[in-house]
């Protein structure tokens, strides 16, 4: 099987309409289920029944059968299917939308929607990204910058399996570019960024050098009409 590493997106909105929730939630894993239901507000009801769904739409799409393959989890929690060793995912979410990565190499990608959230993560991050940002005059694009450093950052961490559990300040990835290669060590890695919607920024970053230009924005209600 071969593949270019992939993005899917959508907007989680179409599921404030009780019949469509319904049905999405009638059609994820049992263990998808229990996560839906310990959300305490119905947008992170929504995101994460979007998540799994766009997962299962981009393994249909790949040929494969959602309900026939066995998950399993690393040593920081991150998902992989057992018994498909080409095929990687990962998913995310924020704010209105839902977004889903599969590569066939190790992947791992996140949206942030841009707001006025405070930008004290940035403390923590390397000497040469806080200087880049520093840099920033226009406090508009200070903001916009601050989240696709994020972005990129958490891309990265969520590739290698180790998430948050990495120092943010121990690596500084490639931010000058919309996409690149980083070295670490041996390996190398490979970073993508998409444009999802106006307001939101987003990053892919994978072991895979091979990425669909544009994201593929779907619709939830057309994802249940196929299947």
């Amino acid at each position: 099987m071969e593949f270019k590493t992939t993005v899917y997106a959508a907007d989680i909105r179409e599921l404030e309409k009780e019949e469509l929730f319904c049905a999405v939630y009638d059609m994820v894993s049992e263990q998808r289920q229990k996560k839906t239901d310990a959300c305490r507000h119905m947008a992170d009801k929504r995101r994460s029944l979007a998540a799994e769904l766009l997962l299962e739409k981009a393994l249909a799409d790949l040929g494969l059968c959602p309900k026939q393959l066995r998950f399993a989890y690393g040593e920081n929690g991150k998902p992989y299917l057992q018994n498909e060793k080409n095929v990687h995912f990962n998913l995310s979410h924020s704010g209105d939308y839902a977004l889903c990565a599969v590569s066939m190499r190790e992947v791992g990608c996140d949206i942030e929607k841009i707001t006025d959230r405070k930008q004290t993560v940035a403390k923590k991050f390397s000497q040469a990204e806080k200087e880049w940002l520093e840099a920033q005059e226009d406090p508009g694009e200070k903001q916009k910058q601050f989240f696709r450093l994020w972005t990129l950052k958490e891309s990265y961490v969520k590739t290698t399996g180790q998430g948050l559990t990495l120092p943010l300040d121990t690596f500084c990835v490639p931010f000058r570019e919309t996409w690149g290669a980083w070295n670490v060590g041996e390996q190398k890695y490979y970073f993508r960024e998409y444009d999802i919607c106006s307001g939101y920024v987003c990053a892919v970053c994978s072991l895979q050098n091979a990425f669909e230009k544009t994201a593929r924005r779907v619709k939830i209600s057309q994802i249940i009409a196929e299947f």
